[in-house]
């Protein structure tokens, strides 16, 4: 159910939530096809969104985590951190190597819509005590946040900007975890 004041708002949410949600499903199909292209244009819509929607109606998020199931998201989640956490430790000299700030500002925007995709799982119960699924959507939007400052830091070329943006991140993610333990299958 839409929250909001005025019925022009609510089409409004629904569109939106709709468009992320395919296009989460969309950047799934097209990471399990390795059609890279798509994934970069699936990446870029999602990324760029300057704010998540509200809730929007339960069976629409449950069609998506359906789609793609929470581990597969985490299993990526995974695999983009580990590339981030390397890209931490560049040196200046490989930091400033061509195509590099492209390559940290994709993986950036890859962790960006799989925050977004990862809403779709927020639990309606069996939470851990204290915690509410406002709590779950707020933790992935710190991750997608701290996600789109790293790219903003990368794109800029800004190498102390990418090191700090990926502290955040990594916060992010330590309290989310600390709160929501996730665990993949490898």
């Amino acid at each position: 159910m839409v929250r909001r004041g005025a019925a022009g708002d609510n089409v409004e949410l629904v569109k939106k939530a709709t468009a992320v949600r395919q296009a989460a499903q969309a950047l799934a199909a097209a990471i399990e096809a390795k059609n890279l292209d798509e994934v970069k244009k699936q990446v870029a819509f999602l990324s760029n969104l300057k704010k998540l929607p509200p809730e929007g109606d339960a069976g629409a998020d449950a069609d998506l985590a359906a789609t793609v199931p929470i581990k597969v998201l985490m299993k990526q989640v995974q695999e983009n951190n580990k590339k981030l956490v390397e890209y931490k430790r560049l040196s200046s000299a490989k930091f400033a190597e061509r195509g590099k700030a492209e390559e940290i500002t994709s993986t950036a925007h890859r962790m960006a819509a799989l925050s977004v995709a990862i809403t779709a799982h927020a639990p309606e119960k069996d939470l851990p005590k204290d915690k509410t699924k406002k709590d779950w959507l707020a933790a992935t939007e710190g991750v997608r946040k701290a996600t789109l400052e790293l790219a903003a830091a990368a794109k800029a070329k800004n190498q102390s900007g990418v090191k700090a943006a990926i502290g955040r991140m990594d916060n992010a993610c330590t309290k989310c975890h600390d709160d929501f333990r996730v665990e993949t299958i490898n």
